[in-house]
């Protein structure tokens, strides 16, 4: 019988790795905070839809949901000064001084990008459209240097090399 139980659970073991419920390789989190979260949305064409989050001790996680070179969980570790790069650029751009949402349709299609940070004493969450005329130019650069600071197109990738499904496959 216990053969069999080390079969069964054997088998249970492969088949949580092989589906992505578990990883093979997961760098820690637990104990540490939340330093930036960048979170990309849908948008009306082929934008790619991901987060990526920085936490206190150097890791990123990426979520890759669609339009994106590689969809599913990633991780990597960046280096401390990388964390303090993120956090200079969220003061310089006023964060915590920032409105909660940038969400006024001036223009259509856009994408919606969500910046998550601790860095206030409290998690704050800056929700912009990029239709919105009124939000600062700065938040925009933010996201942009979000992206470059976390390393993000290892993962989104090019244009070219995206995987956006048959979504916007069309026949000629």
């Amino acid at each position: 019988m216990p053969a069999l139980r080390r079969l069964i659970l054997g088998a249970w073991a492969v088949f949580l790795v092989a589906s992505g419920c578990v990883h093979t390789k997961t760098l820690e989190v637990r104990d540490a905070t939340l330093v930036a979260k960048l979170e990309r949305r849908e948008c009306y064409g082929r934008c790619p839809v991901y987060s990526a989050s920085l936490w206190s001790n150097g890791v990123v996680t990426f979520q890759g949901a669609q339009c994106v070179k590689l969809k599913g969980n990633h991780e990597k570790r960046v280096s401390a000064e990388t964390i303090q790069f993120v956090e200079r650029a969220l003061k310089m751009v006023k964060y915590c001084a920032l409105e909660s949402e940038y969400v006024r349709v001036d223009s259509t299609d856009g994408v919606t990008v969500l910046v998550s940070s601790a860095a206030c004493g409290f998690l704050k969450t800056v929700r912009h459209y990029h239709g919105d005329n009124t939000a600062p130019l700065a938040l925009g650069k933010l996201e942009d240097q979000l992206d470059l600071l976390l390393g993000t197109l290892q993962w989104v990738g090019p244009e070219k090399e995206r995987d956006c499904g048959d979504r916007f496959e069309h026949d000629a």
